[in-house]
């Protein structure tokens, strides 16, 4: 927000959930930066332990009320999964205890060794080996994807009213001019990452 509003200095970082962070620091996202390209945007991903029965989100109800008084652990790191995976608890009469971790490798560790039960995380990339080798399910996404076509998005799976994402993207000082702004974004747009 400090830097020279002239398009050469970008900032990457989350969407609205990410204005808590910089408050801190008296920084307001929204009222000192503008965001200028979206450049990572997709649903979140419920995954399960191998550990537990559940082969899907319909067989994971079941389960959770079999183990009535939050039996089941959920494990996310970051406000956002545990915002999501609220909205779901709520729709869907899930009933666990909330497991904090302190970043994506540990989740991804409590997963494995079925100290959590289940968790929810917008990446794919970091788990794709584990659910390929059996140690991690993928249960439910947020939204429908290609990357999963196979996977029930909410109302699919029986909780329906629940469409959620989430979005990385470019953040400039808010002085730039527009025209730089949206030439950024044009720019973006017309890049293709492999």
């Amino acid at each position: 927000a400090k830097a020279p509003a002239d398009g050469y200095t970008l900032m990457f970082g989350g969407g609205t959930g990410s204005s808590t962070v910089f408050f801190k620091d008296g920084l307001d996202l929204f009222r000192d930066l503008a965001p200028v390209a979206v450049m990572v945007s997709g649903p979140w991903i419920m995954y399960a332990s191998a550990r537990i029965p559940a082969r899907s989100f319909q067989e994971l109800l079941p389960l959770a009320k079999s183990r009535p008084g939050g039996q089941l652990n959920f494990g996310a790191s970051g406000s956002k999964a545990h915002l999501v995976m609220s909205a779901i608890k709520s729709r869907a009469g899930l009933d666990y205890v909330g497991v904090n971790y302190k970043g994506q490798t540990p989740t991804i560790q409590g997963l494995i060794s079925g100290e959590i039960d289940i968790s929810i995380d917008g990446g794919l990339a970091a788990y794709k080996s584990l659910v390929d080798a059996g140690k991690i399910r993928v249960l439910m996404v947020t939204r429908r994807t290609s990357l999963l076509p196979a996977t029930p998005g909410p109302a699919d799976a029986g909780v329906p009213g629940i469409e959620s994402g989430f979005h990385s993207l470019f953040w400039v000082p808010v002085a730039t001019p527009r025209d730089t702004q949206v030439k950024l974004n044009a720019d973006r747009k017309s890049t293709r990452l492999n």
